[in-house]
């Protein structure tokens, strides 16, 4: 059986992954403990607006983000993130019986952000 950790493992590095994070290094961000700030490799503070998408029943993702209209327009609306949760009920609906075109979804989701240069913020939780 795989384990939650690899899940997880495997979908925050695909977040931070090159080729998600093309034109914005988020792997260089951190939040100054004095401040509370998100802070760039250069120092700037860095401000991120966005939207939820936490779907917490099947079938455990949002189809509109899927929709390039609806990407298009919440970049355009001035969103640079979007908090995209993955749900473990999702990956793996029955034990040992993993869901590949619920990750392959997930994937795709994050990997249609990155052409509208828009950050995800993984959300994980284990009470789907």
């Amino acid at each position: 059986m795989v384990s939650i950790g690899i899940f997880f493992s495997h979908l925050f590095s695909l977040i931070l992954s090159s080729n998600f994070c093309s034109g914005s290094s988020l792997s260089r961000i951190h939040v100054d403990p004095a401040t509370g700030f998100f802070i760039d490799e250069f120092g700037r503070i860095r401000l991120f607006r966005g939207i939820n998408s936490v779907i917490k029943s099947d079938p455990w993702y949002d189809p509109k983000l899927l929709n390039p209209d609806r990407q298009k327009q919440i970049s355009d609306l001035g969103f640079n993130v979007v908090r995209l949760g993955a749900m473990w009920t999702g990956a793996e609906p029955q034990e040992d019986n993993f869901n590949k075109t619920y990750l392959k979804i997930i994937e795709v989701s994050l990997l249609n952000g990155s052409r509208l240069t828009m950050s995800e913020i993984s959300s994980r939780s284990r009470f789907s």
